[in-house]
Parts: structure tokens; C-alpha cells; sequence
């Protein structure tokens, strides 16, 4: 099991590094937010599956990597499951939020593996969903070698209306997936990604949306002190389900779930 804890104080405007001057002067000085602890722990019968425990959160987590050849989550039950559960909350007129990332391993430090300044033009290889509690992690890269039902499960995802995909920077973040996969155009087709720091800019008075991080917004809107750690470990070789490191799961996890309560708080579902 892995354990995390961030118990960074909340600071003024002028003392933060994270985009604090985003901030205007009535939001610069907050209660000290609620510090997330972190946990993860793997589902032994269930190859691909692991239970993150983010605050008072429990969230279920399918884990999808075809290059490790072993059988993983059924991706169209996961699919299934999460329109039973939450499609039934919505009313007519609401939709489906998905926390929605993605990331390389240039965008965390490994001290397991080096990499040159080129690889911030990498592919991103790792897409991250939640949905409630339930989250789904799918290994990405490079796209030719995910199988058939990965492409079908992402085609019928991406383009089913009831579903509305909200992240920080997840305009920028489609935009690299068309740029990564032009010539698959299923992986293109999120119709209207809802970027979060966007979206809170019309909510509150950010002078400068552009420099709001999940870090930030979770602490503004939700109260929540999260900070991953600046360095994770990318692969697990031991781990014969997954390419992912059990760290690695629970942050990724966390960071989409952040993203789908933010939205929820700034009821993008009613967009």
C-alpha cells in the first residue's frame, strides 16, 4: 500500500509560487484549506483495478495498458457502469462531467529515467478520466500500438453527448492529441472540452487565468490543499497488469478527480 500526505499551509498571494498573483486582492488571503492524504491499494482478484482513497473520497480505478498484453478492465462495462450510475442523477436538461487530463513522463521527475529537453514534444501517454468516483487511466502512446476495443472504447466515449470532459488546460491538452494523432481522427473528436481555468475566470476575479494550476484551483474552489510530489517513479516492472507504478496511479487518479469535482462546483454539467 502507499501512503502520501501534503500538508502545505495556504499562503497569501504574494507568498505563493503556483500562480498566486492570478488571484485578486479578495481572494488572496484564505482559510488554511483541508490537506488530501492519499492512499492506494490493489484490487488482488481484479487484474487492472485498485481502490485510491483521496480525502474522504473513495475511488475506484481501472488501469488500461494493451502493451502489457494482460488482460485489464473491460472497458465498455466501465463504460456501462458509470452512464447506469450517474446518467440517473442528471436531469434532462445536465450531463455527465468527466474529469479529463493527460500527461508524459516528461510532466512528472523519475528517478528512474532520464530524458532529453526534446521530450516535452512527446506523445502524451497516459489519458486520465473520473467520472464521481470512478476512474479510468489508459495508457496512450504511441497510439498504433493500443488494440481495437481501446480505439472503439475512446471513439464511443469521446462522442457520446451526454458526457461533457472538463480540465485544467484541456483545450491545450485536445489540441496536443490532434497534433499526436492526426491521422486517427476518432481521438479528435471531443467536441467541447471545457478548460477549467477558463471557466473559473468567469467565476472569480483572476487576473491572469492562464497561470491557475489544479493546485490552485482545489484551493480556491474546493478547500483542498493537494500537491503531488515533483518526482514519481513512471513504470512498476514488477507489476505484470500494469506499466504504471502504484504512485503514479493514485496521484493521476486524484488529479482527474480534482478535475471533475471542480467542474461540478462550477456546474459545468448546465453548460
Amino acid at each position: 500500500m502507499v501512503h502520501a500526505s501534503n500538508s502545505n499551509s495556504y499562503k497569501t498571494a504574494s507568498e505563493r509560487d503556483d500562480g498566486g498573483d492570478a488571484m485578486s486582492e479578495q481572494q488572496a488571503i484564505m482559510p488554511t484549506p483541508e490537506v488530501m492524504e492519499a492512499t492506494i491499494e490493489r484490487e488482488k482478484d481484479h487484474p487492472g483495478s485498485y481502490v485510491v482513497r483521496a480525502g474522504k473520497a473513495i475511488l475506484d480505478v481501472a488501469v488500461s495498458t494493451p502493451s502489457r498484453r494482460q488482460a485489464g478492465p473491460d472497458l465498455k462495462k466501465w463504460l456501462r457502469q458509470v452512464i447506469h450510475v450517474y446518467g440517473k442523477q442528471q436531469d434532462r436538461k445536465s450531463k455527465i462531467v468527466v474529469g479529463f487530463t493527460a500527461k508524459n513522463r516528461h510532466n512528472i521527475s523519475s528517478g528512474a529515467s532520464r530524458y532529453s529537453a526534446a521530450s516535452k514534444d512527446m506523445f502524451h501517454e497516459m489519458f486520465q478520466f473520473c467520472v464521481g468516483q470512478h476512474c479510468l487511466l489508459i495508457e496512450s502512446e504511441p497510439y498504433s500500438w493500443i488494440c481495437t476495443n481501446v480505439r472503439t472504447f475512446l471513439r464511443e466515449f469521446f462522442l457520446d453527448r451526454r458526457f461533457v470532459f472538463v480540465g485544467v488546460g484541456a483545450k491545450a491538452i485536445v489540441e496536443k492529441i490532434k497534433k499526436d494523432h492526426e491521422d486517427n481522427a476518432e481521438l479528435c473528436l471531443i467536441p467541447n472540452p471545457v478548460d477549467l481555468t477558463e471557466l473559473a475566470a468567469s467565476h472569480f476575479s483572476l487576473k491572469d487565468p492562464s497561470k491557475c494550476s489544479l493546485e490552485m484551483l482545489a484551493k480556491l474552489i474546493l478547500d483542498v490543499d493537494f500537491s503531488k510530489p515533483k518526482k514519481m517513479v513512471w513504470s512498476d516492472a514488477q507489476n505484470p497488469y500494469s506499466m504504471f507504478s502504484d504512485e503514479l496511479v493514485m496521484w493521476s487518479s486524484v488529479e482527474a478527480y480534482l478535475n471533475a469535482e471542480i467542474g461540478l462546483k462550477l456546474s459545468v454539467d448546465k453548460l
